[in-house]
């Protein structure tokens, strides 16, 4: 090649390398341009932090930044560092570690609009409140430390499945403990599970998420249990509550004990889901053999029917896909002479009269749902029909061992409560709660309009909740010279001394009465593992979250809805909480996680001498414990987690037993704290007691388990400052 080529060569090589120089250069410009008149070129990651930081916290950066801190609302702040955060995000792994600790993205900004408006409710107003940038600091160091100890292999590793408060609220919370994530859990293994149930369509892979399986390393934590989605926590499968108490009063089965009256009677129809474009076969389309069990649910709902004297609601849900209410109506079942009229009222009543004026697909061609009994005479909140969430943490099925939050999260409906026939169709009176949208003709200004003055009540355990707090059907409320300040003290005694024991009691006998399904269904698993292999036999603990919804009756008796399992989890990861919900997580989330060992238990190393040695003089009075290993782990693994419960959480089964002054009788035995659900001995009889919970529930009622660990153990709804401000002056 001459010379000449070469330089020429070379010359075009200098040209495309300008070319491409000169392209980078105006790509980097405008995406800079889109930050802001006043931002300059940012160098790295750590002036990129701190100029975003001030930005935040509207202050002054350092002068090497270059970039002043704006008047700015938050989205725009947000809307202004995206681009660059997108940039630096892609090409640096170290500042995209630090976003996804704190959910940092622009999406969520999108609605810091809503600051105002939830400010009525009692939320801080500001970016700053919201990210909490000391949290973010923290979190980002409890991160790293976490990768760096779990690299060495230190660390127990954790995984969820793959839901937005699973994957930001939850992930974020056990990092804080010191879990790290288990990126490959089939190679890796697993040491902690919190998620979706492993029948559930939004289930991890099924290559490791599924019961016993090999990933699942010796001694962790899988928050799956078999059956509980198949026996009771989902619309559908919460049916079967009531055909397995049918199929017991049928046969005079002394297990009928555990049948709640808090339960709302609920069967199942079938029918052909099929869009209808014909009005005139609209009614034409149900047979007796679409209701589950037809004869014992026409004999059931036939003596609800003698029984309310004609004046019986129900609410009809589709059985999935129904989320924020969709698809749900009330029907109201006056008289019933006959099957014939039964399968008539079930084939007018299966879909919303509304869709005879105006056809909509996804809810109109619904034909398999769920009849439930409707609560029509409910307690009130800001004279509001509201039910509530509450949380349910069951830390063994054999032994059972259940736990519960102190409160529970109220959800308020948007038009204030009517029990008037003309308005039984109004189904943001009655159906919907929380969910101020066009459909309710609200907006979240006028949600929360009503709640302007004291904000929304977040939690049961709240003044404001008893402020607004009333029970109809109790003559004293009805008391026009009570002052409201004692309507409030009423309120609130009401609640802890019967809603919340009732719904204690509720919980204990529904899991009481699945038991027996669910063990079934623990075997069937097992087998289904590898029978006897080494990776079914592996010893690790299951648990579950559950989330009940419940109503509450116009005299204080509380109903179960219906029983989600790993419900949306309330609350944001800061103590501020978060501006797109109404509540606040107060260290809720990671002390559930430490009653189940997440952070493998750290106090018991004050405490483990003395437990040793009180199991082994209790195990030694008349060879209670033999040489069952498996005895001395269940009642290790149940003060442990006593031990851990902090103030939020308090253990409902095996009941804790009061040890003090004032105790109340039952049965024969001074041991039980005045606000607390009874368990009777024919109620352990109907259960049928295995060795494991005979053994563990003897131990917790002899040894005082308070004094090996130095916690005291009180059961009972919370009463969290502020206190009541007027003394109570009785309830007639």
């Amino acid at each position: 090649m001459s010379a000449a080529g070469a330089n020429n060569k070379g010359n075009a090589r200098r040209w495309i390398g300008a070319v491409v120089v000169i392209g980078l250069v105006a790509l980097y410009s405008r995406l800079l341009s889109r930050v802001g008149k006043e931002a300059v070129l940012v160098e790295t990651v750590e002036e990129t932090q701190q100029a975003m930081r001030a930005d935040f916290e509207r202050q002054e950066p350092a002068a090497a930044v270059g970039v002043v801190a704006p008047k700015d609302e938050p989205d725009q702040i947000m809307a202004k560092w995206a681009p660059l955060l997108e940039l630096l995000s892609s090409a640096n792994a170290t500042f995209r570690e630090l976003g996804q600790v704190v959910d940092i993205s622009s999406g969520r900004w999108a609605a810091a609009r809503q600051h105002a408006a939830l400010e009525a409710m009692g939320l801080p107003r500001g970016i700053k409140k919201d990210v909490d940038m000391r949290s973010m600091r923290r979190k980002s160091r409890s991160a790293a430390i976490a990768a760096q100890m779990a690299f060495e292999n230190q660390l127990p590793r954790l995984t969820e499945s793959n839901r937005k408060d699973f994957t930001g609220f939850a992930a974020e919370e056990l990092q804080e403990l010191r879990l790290c994530n288990a990126t490959s859990p089939s190679t890796t293994g697993v040491d902690f599970y919190f998620g979706e149930q492993f029948e559930s369509k939004h289930a991890p892979p099924a290559t490791w998420a599924y019961h016993f399986s090999p990933a699942f390393r010796e001694g962790a934590a899988i928050g799956a249990m078999p059956g509980i989605m198949q026996t009771f926590g989902t619309k559908e499968s919460y049916a079967n509550i009531f055909a397995i108490c049918d199929a017991y009063k049928l046969v005079s089965d002394p297990r009928v004990e555990l049948c709640d009256d808090s339960l709302l009677y609920t069967f199942n129809v079938d029918a052909d889901e099929q869009p209808r474009h014909i009005q005139r076969r609209y009614y034409s389309i149900l047979e007796p053999r679409h209701v589950r069990h037809f004869e014992r649910v026409y004999e059931s709902v036939s003596a609800l029917s003698a029984r309310y004297r004609g004046q019986l609601w129900w609410i009809i849900k589709p059985q999935s896909d129904s989320f924020f209410s969709r698809g749900m109506h009330l029907s109201k079942l006056e008289f019933m002479p006959s099957k014939v009229a039964f399968v008539r009222w079930v084939n007018v009543s299966i879909v919303s009269t509304a869709c005879l004026r105006h056809y909509n697909p996804e809810t109109c061609s619904r034909r398999k749902v769920s009849f439930q009994r409707y609560l029509h005479t409910p307690a009130t909140v800001y004279g509001r029909k509201f039910d509530m969430r509450a949380w349910v943490l069951v830390t063994s099925i054999n032994p059972l061992r259940v736990f519960m939050m102190r409160h529970a999260y109220p959800k308020i409906a948007s038009e204030a409560f009517s029990r008037a026939h003309s308005d039984m169709d109004k189904q943001c009176m009655h159906i919907k709660m929380l969910v101020p949208d066009e459909s309710c003709d609200a907006t979240l200004e006028d949600f929360i309009g009503v709640f302007a003055k004291k904000g929304y009540p977040k939690s049961t355990a709240t003044q404001t909740f008893f402020d607004a707090l009333r029970f109809p059907g109790l003559s004293v409320f009805n008391n026009r010279d009570k002052k409201p300040e004692n309507l409030a003290a009423l309120a609130e005694h009401v609640w802890a001394t019967k809603v919340w024991p009732a719904l204690e009691a509720a919980i204990i006998k529904i899991l009481m009465l699945v038991r027996p399904q669910l063990l079934a269904a623990e075997r069937e698993a097992r087998d289904a593992g590898g029978g006897g292999s080494s990776s079914s036999s592996k010893k690790y603990r299951r648990f579950a979250l559950l989330s009940p919804d419940v109503a509450v009756d116009d005299r204080g008796r509380p109903s179960v809805i219906e029983i989600n399992t790993n419900g949306h989890l309330m609350g944001q990861h800061d103590e501020q909480g978060g501006f797109d919900n109404l509540f606040h997580d107060e260290g809720y989330v990671q002390a559930m996680f430490e009653v189940l060992g997440a952070n493998d238990y750290p106090r018991r190393r004050a405490y483990e001498g003395k437990l040793d040695a009180a199991i082994e003089r209790y195990c030694a009075e008349e060879e209670r414990c033999g040489d069952d290993n498996e005895i001395i782990e269940a009642m290790r693994q149940a003060v442990h987690e006593e031990a851990h419960s902090g103030p939020h959480w308090y253990r409902v089964y095996p009941p804790i037993k009061c040890r003090s002054l004032g105790c109340e009788e039952y049965e024969g035995e001074a041991a039980w704290w005045p606000e607390q659900a009874r368990v009777s001995r024919s109620q352990r009889a109907s259960f049928g007691e295995t060795h494991l919970d005979a053994a563990v529930r003897s131990f917790l009622e002899t040894v005082d388990t308070s004094e090996i660990h130095g916690i005291p153990l009180v059961p009972g709804h919370g009463r969290w400052p502020p206190r009541l401000r007027f003394p109570y002056e009785g309830t007639t």
